[in-house]
């Protein structure tokens, strides 16, 4: 197995402790998505009242703007039946710090899900060898 699948998995229980259910369900699938990637990369998922996925829909490239977000976030939540959302992004640069801008586009994608009538899970944050969740950390 890739060693940092490995550190991954070393790593899960602590990190991610306080994060939603949702963000632990996807948790295999973003890992997977994640590794290797050296530019940024944003993955909306939607998902029923079930946590069964309805919506998987991957942007590229900084999203340091809302702007910047709203089509990916259009898109997840056009399917019927979307009661969640969980976002995910990667820092290519190594770094798990969220960033002022980080932190405002979770807090707007937040704010224009519950006006659909959804709720965010969680905002996962990745890099090549950990990751964390932004509920976890307190940060949604």
């Amino acid at each position: 197995m890739d060693q940092s699948l490995l550190e991954w998995r070393e790593s899960s229980q602590s990190v991610m402790r306080g994060a939603h259910p949702l963000g632990i369900a996807l948790l295999p699938l973003l890992q997977c998505h994640f590794l290797g990637l050296r530019h940024e990369h944003l993955i909306i998922a939607g998902c029923d009242i079930r946590q069964r996925l309805v919506s998987f829909v991957e942007q590229r490239g900084a999203m340091l703007t809302i702007d910047a977000v709203l089509p990916g976030l259009r898109r997840a939540l056009a399917p019927e039946g979307v009661a969640h959302l969980l976002v995910a992004h990667n820092h290519p640069c190594g770094s798990l710090q969220a960033s002022q801008a980080d932190c405002e586009v979770t807090r707007r994608i937040a704010a224009l899900a519950r006006l659909a009538g959804v709720t965010l899970a969680d905002h996962l944050l990745f890099t090549d060898a950990r990751y964390t969740s932004f509920r976890a950390l307190g940060l949604l």
